[in-house]
């Protein structure tokens, strides 16, 4: 996916869009958008077709990212925005769906530094025994069961538990004891070329 900053000439309102030509992908979401249009998500305003990428029209959020800002945050500010993170996931499962892929880059800051989750393209819709099997996810946020293939509700609360100690700590955790941990150190050894220091995967 890539993403451009448009400027809504007869209002100066700035958006934001997000476009690709993977037609399955931008349709997965778009279809969630039109089903959820829930608080604690990003706004999506709608969506359009140029003939060859699909675009998805997002409200423009211009705070840091959510890393520096678990970094400096007051406390009452971070026991506000995790309950809002507690909700949204808890939305998601309430509905049935799997998030897949939680970690910090898919978290906006408004400009009241509130939490909205977005990109909702890995986003599943679990069976009857709301388990599946799947690769996606960050590497560092995955839990052994997920880096194994293994999808579940409770493989996003792992995911979850980690984004509350990087809101909490202001830097990612992980157990070296974890099996998921030598893995994660081989995808970020393939990455470094990419990324300067751990806090940026």
């Amino acid at each position: 996916n890539k993403y451009h900053i448009a400027l809504y000439i007869p209002t100066f309102h700035l958006f934001v869009l997000k476009y690709s030509d993977e037609y399955s992908e931008m349709e997965k979401e778009i279809d969630f958008h039109q089903h959820n249009n829930y608080w604690l998500f990003i706004k999506c305003y709608g969506y359009f077709y140029d003939g060859k990428n699909r675009y998805l029209v997002y409200k423009y959020m211009c705070q840091e990212n959510f890393i520096n800002y678990c970094k400096s945050a007051n406390r009452t500010s971070r026991l506000i925005n995790l309950l809002r993170l507690l909700f949204a996931m808890d939305y998601l499962h309430s509905k049935g769906y799997i998030y897949r892929n939680l970690r910090a880059s898919k978290v906006i800051l408004d400009d009241e530094n509130l939490v909205y989750l977005s990109n909702f393209s890995y986003v599943w819709k679990a069976d009857e025994e709301g388990t599946f099997e799947s690769q996606v996810g960050s590497p560092i946020m995955m839990s052994n069961e997920q880096n194994s293939g293994f999808i579940s509700f409770s493989t996003d609360i792992y995911s979850l538990g980690k984004m509350i100690l990087l809101l909490f700590n202001g830097e990612y955790y992980v157990n070296k004891e974890d099996k998921s941990y030598e893995h994660f150190l081989g995808e970020f050894a393939k990455l470094k070329g990419n990324y300067g220091k751990l806090n940026d995967v």
